[in-house]
């Protein structure tokens, strides 16, 4: 052993004590415990109380204040003041919670920088997206962490102040009056004295008249916002802020519901006893534009979409035009000083690439891109706006935006939906022939007239036991008796329940008023008298199917058969699919969907090209509305993708038959160098200098020229710096890890996005790319794809290449750290490892 000093610091007495200790090398040391009594020999008194006598009072004073020597704004005196007047505060839709100003006085969003500026706020619990208010987080702001404008404000449990308001309406004496609403934390809503007190489900809304999610209460409460806080005119007996999309209801689970007023910018969350739990209120951005819109796809077979104002005719945006933020803002916000203050109502998310902004509205967002290439063009700025020239790029909106949507035709989705919900439910099952082997189809699982054509999957063999015969029916049509095992001739599978089933639509989807075009929604029918959600009821339709299934039927089946998100995500399939106008289908398109951990979203990607154009479509489907909840669509290149494309087209092989992928990608990245500089051990990337205010770095990228040359290009890009000891960890054994000083340098294209370090000698030792559109090698004859279910797909791995191949890949599995959730598999062999999502690969990184 090596001999050490140890000290004993002041702390715990008046008197500093520093203890030296002799020590001496060598086995014959021995330690003799102290037989004696360590207080007294320490000089300590145990009958004498360890608290002195008397009290000590706190006293502050100008001089010596409790906030001296702190970056404080505000004493724990003062601080607490504010508080209690905070919590008392009304609530005030588009305006604040806490008396938190969400607006400045010239009519712009909150900063969050501003509001904290003179120290009239004190001192918050300071978070990265958030500054919070009182000791139960009575009051909270949350704000863009990009731009650091106000998202919104919320006022949660042990809030004391209301919401509170009155409307014109007819009262219980049938007289028209003012009718008062009034809405308080821990407390039930009220209308006009009357307590709502009666709990609904979704459908059961109509019978309940004390429900807070009843439509005549819902009504009130979105008459009384609108009247008391935004000064809108009376409105008729039978006005429905439901049927007019301006306000929503939401049946999340344990039976918690949420009332949105969408347009006013208030959510008001109820327990299933009634009490309010949390009250929100954000910024409404509602542009005249937004007031009334349509959105179309294209026509027929031709992709072409188009936003379309109709109260503002000029503003028409065609994706087929090209248009840039002059032409925009002249179509759509106009001149003069209202248009300035549309224009301040607009939140301008600047992208992580600092190469383009988003401008949010409401319900519609606008993206445009800046051309990098062009003379002295300058990265934008947190919260900047694009400048006359940047190029319109694409637009998105979402549930907030009452826009009926051409291709947004319940009786065509819900055919589409049918269609593919039972291609997939049939291919779940897994049954196998009586007495073993295949079935009569050779291990379909289902006759070809019963199933569409499925494309098999190159990367593995198909297993020869894992099969089962067609459906076997007689003249009737019906599933014919299994016969005899104990009389000679062939023996004949028995036909699984969920090889035949079907799923009927409802007569409200049939007809022709089902085919109108909707804004993005629920899809609903009438079951009695009531409005149902319909994909909810197909996914406990489904579940009820299996529940009555034997417990060997239900062994048969893949077990997602019960999962939302995998059901319906052939919706999300559906919906892709009709609003590309099949494109998504064509050669070379990419099609990818995504999942997230909790299960309550299915997100579906399709990436095609058009006259030389690509396009990319995003459909969001939410399990928390029940309902397509987002759809956004970009077109063209930027610098960055034509660097890329420029190695895709030297790099990338072209198939036997038919063209090569024009998508570059991390499959690509272990390459010879010399074949593409942007491969793993290249030096195809250069660090010059960077900015930590932007949080960029400037470089210098080649760019292929022909089969051999290479062009040099510098860009200002997004990235950390070596010198801030950045990096990565690198796996190397188990769950050890090595960490790797490296720049990291994010090269995020409109079409593709990576990641690479740049270590210190130059050369790229890690890349990652999200999304990946091209199969990647886990190990030798096991290639994942993006949305790739990865640990199903290395257990038939292992199941068809045998323990020594998974044992030669070396794969680990990576978990969460409470052990729930897989996070990521790796293969330290192959030094390729996956990022997952709801254990499906998401992100693919690769390293040296």
């Amino acid at each position: 052993m090596r001999c050490r000093t140890l000290a004993l610091l002041a702390g715990l007495s008046t008197t500093s004590v520093v203890a030296g200790f002799g020590c001496e090398d060598g086995p014959d040391q021995v330690f003799t415990p102290n037989t004696g009594d360590p207080a007294s020999q320490n000089g300590l008194d145990p009958s004498q109380s360890f608290t002195p006598e008397g009290t000590k009072t706190f006293d502050t004073d100008e001089e010596n204040r409790d906030d001296t020597g702190r970056g404080k704004f505000c004493s724990v005196q003062e601080n607490d003041e504010l508080i209690k007047e905070m919590v008392k505060k009304p609530i005030i839709p588009n305006e604040s919670i806490g008396g938190v100003p969400m607006w400045t006085p010239d009519n712009r969003p909150m900063h969050a920088d501003e509001l904290l500026g003179e120290g009239a706020w004190c001192d918050p619990d300071i978070y990265a997206d958030g500054f919070v208010w009182g000791p139960l987080q009575e009051v909270v702001f949350l704000f863009d962490q990009e731009t650091r404008l106000v998202v919104q404000e919320l006022a949660l449990t042990q809030y004391q102040g209301a919401l509170e308001g009155e409307y014109t309406g007819v009262n219980a004496e049938g007289a028209t009056a003012k009718i008062p609403v009034r809405l308080t934390l821990r407390d039930r809503m009220t209308v006009d004295g009357q307590e709502l007190d009666q709990y609904a489900a979704q459908g059961e809304e109509e019978a309940a008249p004390r429900a807070w999610v009843n439509p005549k209460n819902v009504n009130a409460l979105y008459k009384m916002v609108r009247e008391t806080f935004f000064g809108d005119e009376p409105f008729p007996e039978d006005f429905s802020c439901l049927d007019a999309k301006v306000c929503d209801v939401i049946f999340l689970a344990d039976k918690v519901t949420r009332v949105d007023i969408t347009d006013s910018g208030l959510i008001v969350v109820f327990q299933p006893e009634g009490q309010i739990v949390a009250m929100s209120v954000f910024p409404v951005r509602v542009a005249p534009f937004e007031a009334e819109t349509a959105v179309n796809m294209g026509e027929g077979a031709n992709f072409g979409p188009v936003f379309a104002s109709v109260n503002r005719p000029d503003c028409q945006i065609s994706m087929l035009d090209t248009l840039d933020y002059g032409d925009f803002r002249e179509r759509c916000i106009g001149a003069g000083e209202n248009s300035e203050k549309t224009l301040q109502r607009a939140n301008f998310n600047v992208h992580g690439q600092r190469d383009g902004v988003d401008v949010e509205f409401n319900g519609a967002t606008f993206t445009f891109k800046r051309d990098m290439d062009a003379g002295g063009a300058k990265v934008f700025k947190d919260g900047e706006r694009p400048v006359d020239g940047d190029e319109l790029r694409g637009f998105s909106w979402s549930r907030n935006l009452s826009a009926p949507v051409a291709e947004f035709r319940p009786r065509t989705l819900a055919r589409l939906f049918k269609s593919k919900l039972e291609q997939r439910i049939r291919e779940a099952v897994d049954a196998p022939a009586i007495g073993g082997g295949e079935g009569a189809d050779g291990g379909l699982g289902a006759t070809d007239a019963m199933l569409p054509p499925v494309q098999a999957d190159a990367s593995l063999p198909v297993e020869s036991d894992a099969a089962s015969g067609p459906v076997q029916t007689d003249a009737s049509g019906e599933p014919a008796p299994v016969p005899d095992a104990s009389v000679e001739g062939p023996v004949v599978a028995p036909a699984h329940p969920f090889l035949a089933w079907e799923l009927d639509l409802p007569r409200d989807l049939e007809e022709d008023e089902a085919d109108e075009p909707r804004a993005i929604e629920q899809i609903t029918y009438k079951k009695g008298n009531t409005q149902r959600d319909w994909l909810a009821d197909v996914v406990t339709g489904v579940r009820a199917d299996y529940d009555a299934l034997s417990p060997e039927q239900q062994a048969q089946v893949d077990p997602r058969v019960i999962e939302s998100t995998w059901l319906l995500e052939t919706f999300t399939d559906a919906v892709i699919e009709t609003f590309t106008h099949g494109h998504v289908n064509d050669d070379l398109a990419v099609k990818r969907f995504f999942n997230t951990d909790d299960k309550r979203w299915s997100v579906g990607y399709a990436n095609f090209i058009l006259d030389g154009v690509p396009y990319r479509v995003v459909v969001q489907f939410s399990l928390n509305f029940d309902a397509l909840t987002y759809v956004g669509v970009t077109k063209g290149y930027t610098a960055v993708d034509r660097i890329y494309n420029s190695w895709n087209e030297r790099a990338r092989e072209k198939p036997a038959l038919g063209e090569k992928s024009p998508y570059y990608g991390i499959d690509l990245a272990k390459l010879d160098p010399a074949k593409n500089n942007l491969a793993l051990g290249a030096s195809g990337i250069t660090v010059k200098g960077f900015d930590r205010k932007l949080n960029t770095l400037d470089i210098e990228v080649y760019e292929a020229v022909g089969d051999e040359g290479a062009t040099k290009h510098s860009y200002t890009v997004a990235g950390d710096p070596i010198e801030d000891r950045n990096g990565y960890l690198k796996q190397i054994r188990g769950q050890r890890w090595e960490f790797v000083p490296a720049n990291v340098v994010s090269l995020n294209g409109a079409e593709t996005s990576m990641l690479f370090w740049v270590e210190a000698n130059g050369k790229i030792g890690r890349i990652s790319e999200g999304g990946f559109k091209q199969a990647v090698e886990l190990c030798p004859g096991l290639s994942i794809r993006f949305g790739d279910d990865v640990r199903e797909k290395v257990e038939a791995f292992v199941s068809t290449k045998g323990e020594a191949a998974w044992r030669a890949c070396d794969i680990v599995y990576n978990y969460s750290i409470n052990g729930n959730v897989l996070d990521e598999v790796v293969s330290l062999t192959n030094q390729v490892s996956f990022y997952t999502s709801n254990g499906r690969a998401t992100q693919a990184n690769i390293w040296r």
